[in-house]
Parts: structure tokens; C-alpha cells; sequence
């Protein structure tokens, strides 16, 4: 062998292994990943001062909300403990809070009931919260209890006395067809109702309590019936123009039913022990459950309902209202110059002055006359 042979053979193993090594640097080149990208931060701006001073950025404005309270009573309405609002009854009112949830405390114009209730202001708008105090409980003590129980008696006999104005005009032709007599029927039934409802509101305390409660319980649904009734009856006759049949039919029962509303002697009794009963009557109530009439009353020889105090339902034959010309059904308008309110404006009047001029409505129309009071 050459020695240019020899050389080949021993340098070409050398050789191999360098060109297999620079295959396997380029394979691995090829295949290894990209180097990866760096983003660049954005930098974040460092806050201004405000031009009043400090460091951080302004406060944003807390969120406003109104609430529109709609109380049944007059009432004072506290906000959180802190906010003070005199509020009227049927009167909505608009009070600024911040927007969500607060404490409200309502408390009656007499102190007797109050609530208290989680309310949520939302913002942008009006938020109404009705204020149900008459929904809720009352004082319970026995001076409430026997002061409620005089107007729940007075809505009762109130009934009698329109009984008696009605009896007297049954016969009458066409007096049915004077609306403001359905319209009271209708005013007494709603003012029973309503005393009734509230007297439920206060628990008797003791047995005699309990009486009462039970018995004026009983009667006010009777009076009730009473007064449906007598509407019906009225109603038939001005459909039929006459009272003849179904219409006396019905005035029939109804009188009968009113025959029964009468408080037992018992009860009356002990509603005459109590001060505070006797200090809520109306004064010329007093004398319907046999108390002495009060010292600024006058015989006028009149009665009317307290639901519908106006109109004189009885006016006693022979007594001075008698003399003077007024008829049952007679409204008194002003006593005068001075709207009147009820028949006791003029008794008032003829108290003080011994005389007086009134206007009054019979049968739609106005009239005027000079009227002199009783000499005693």
C-alpha cells in the first residue's frame, strides 16, 4: 500500500465522526424554539393632586335617593335614629336619604301606636313608603278602651235616631227621591264600621271590659244589616216610585232589626262609671245612655246622628225647634254668616247670643230665617 493510501485510511474515521457532528449540531439548530418575544409594560400614570390639595383622586359623590311617606295618621317620622319629619296624614311627603337601606320609626300624633320598619331608597327615582299605622296596635289601657267604646255607642244609637227620622217619612209621598237621605244611611253604616274595626284594636283588662267588648261586639253587625237593608228599601222605592210591596217589605225588617240594637242596662252601667267615657261623648250624646245633659247644651227640642250632623233627624212636636218652623231632614248651612258644621253650631249660638240667623236646605233649596233661642 502507498503511504498516501495508509494516510487516507487512518485520517477518514476522524473525518466521519467531525461530518456526523456537524449534521447533528445543524438538526438540533433547526428544532430548537423561537427565543421568546418581551412585551414591553405600559407604565401606569402616577394620580395628580387635585387643586384642592391632597394626594389621592377625588371621592366619588354618595348616591341620593328620595323616599315619598304616606302615613294614614299624623305622625312624626324619625330616619336612622337621626332625622326628624312631622308628617300629615294622606299627605305625602318627600325625604332625601342616601341611596339603600334605613331604619324608619313612625309615631302616632297621640303617642298611642307606632312602627318601625327597614326602608330601601333607590336612586334616581322616588321610592313610596306607605306608613300603615292604623294597622297596628294600640294602648291598652282601660281609659283607650272606654274612650273607643263611646264612639262605637254613639255609631249605635246613632242608628236609632236615624230609625226615627225614617219611621217619620215612610209615608210621606216621594221623600225617597231626596238623595242626601240614602247618602246618610250610608255615612252612619261606613262610620259603624269604621269605630267598630278600630274598637277590635283594644283587648278588654278586666270581666266588665270584656262585656262591653262582647256585647257592643253583637250589636254593630245588626245595626250593619240595619243599614243595608233600609238602603234597599229606599233604592225599591225610587225604581218602583212608590213604596208600596217589596220596598215596605224591606223597611219592615229592617225596623225590626233596629228594635233590638239596644245596649243592656248592665253595660251601660258600667260605661257610666268611667270618666274617660263620659269625657268622649259628644255632649248632646250624653243623654242617650242617661247621663245628666251637658252645661253648655239647650233644649232645642232636636236630635241628629253625630255620622251626619247636619241634618235635624227628630225635631219634637211642640219643642222650640218645632216652634221656630224646622222640619226632620232640615240641613243647617251657616248659623250667622258661619259655616256650620252641625246642628250643636246652632245650639251654640242660641246659647250665647239667645238668637240667631240660619241658613238651612229643605227639599234642595236654601231658606233663611231669625230664630230666637229658649229662655231658659
Amino acid at each position: 500500500m502507498s503511504i498516501m493510501s495508509r494516510r487516507l485510511s487512518r485520517t477518514r474515521p476522524a473525518v466521519l465522526a467531525l461530518a456526523a457532528l456537524l449534521a447533528g449540531a445543524f438538526v438540533a439548530e433547526a428544532q430548537a424554539p423561537p427565543p421568546p418575544v418581551t412585551r414591553k409594560k405600559t407604565p401606569t400614570p402616577t394620580p395628580r393632586p387635585s387643586k384642592g390639595g391632597g394626594g389621592g383622586p377625588a371621592a366619588p359623590a354618595a348616591a341620593r335617593a328620595t323616599l315619598l311617606l304616606d302615613a294614614d295618621l299624623n305622625c312624626t317620622v324619625t330616619i336612622d335614629g337621626e332625622s326628624t319629619h312631622k308628617i300629615l296624614a294622606n299627605k305625602p311627603t318627600k325625604i332625601d336619604v342616601a341611596a339603600g337601606e334605613h331604619l324608619l320609626k313612625a309615631v302616632s300624633e297621640d303617642g298611642r301606636r307606632q312602627l318601625e320598619q327597614i326602608v330601601k331608597g333607590q336612586g334616581g327615582g322616588n321610592t313610596v313608603v306607605p306608613i300603615k299605622l292604623l294597622s297596628v296596635g294600640v294602648s291598652t289601657k282601660p281609659e283607650d278602651f272606654d274612650r273607643q267604646a263611646a264612639k262605637v255607642f254613639t255609631a249605635i244609637t246613632d242608628l236609632k235616631v236615624m230609625g226615627a227620622f225614617i219611621d217619620g217619612l215612610w209615608k210621606r209621598s216621594f221623600f225617597f227621591h231626596d238623595r242626601g237621605i240614602t247618602a246618610a244611611f250610608h255615612t252612619a253604616g261606613q262610620v259603624l264600621t269604621r269605630e267598630l274595626e278600630e274598637f277590635k284594636k283594644f283587648p278588654p283588662g278586666d270581666a266588665n271590659r270584656q262585656k262591653v267588648f262582647d256585647e257592643l261586639g253583637r250589636l254593630a253587625p245588626e245595626g250593619q244589616k240595619y243599614v243595608e237593608l233600609i238602603t234597599q228599601a229606599i233604592t225599591a222605592a225610587q225604581s218602583a216610585n212608590s213604596v208600596i210591596g217589596e220596598p215596605t217589605n224591606q223597611f219592615g225588617q229592617a225596623q225590626a232589626i233596629l228594635a233590638t240594637l239596644n245596649v243592656p242596662p248592665e253595660c251601660q252601667q258600667i260605661l257610666r262609671d268611667s270618666p274617660a267615657f263620659k269625657e268622649a261623648l259628644v255632649p248632646d250624646v250624653r243623654p242617650r245612655i242617661g247621663l245628666p245633659p251637658d252645661s253648655r247644651d239647650i233644649r232645642l227640642g232636636v236630635d241628629y246622628a253625630q255620622s251626619f250632623p247636619q241634618m235635624m233627624a227628630v225635631v219634637d212636636k211642640g219643642g222650640t225647634a218645632d216652634s221656630m218652623g224646622f222640619k226632620p231632614g232640615d240641613r243647617v248651612i251657616s248659623v250667622d254668616g258661619r259655616p256650620a258644621g252641625s246642628v250643636w253650631d246652632l245650639k251654640q249660638a242660641l246659647r250665647q247670643a239667645g238668637r240667631a240667623t240660619v241658613v238651612y236646605e229643605r227639599n234642595g233649596k236654601q231658606e233663611k230665617k231669625d230664630v230666637k233661642g229658649p229662655t231658659s
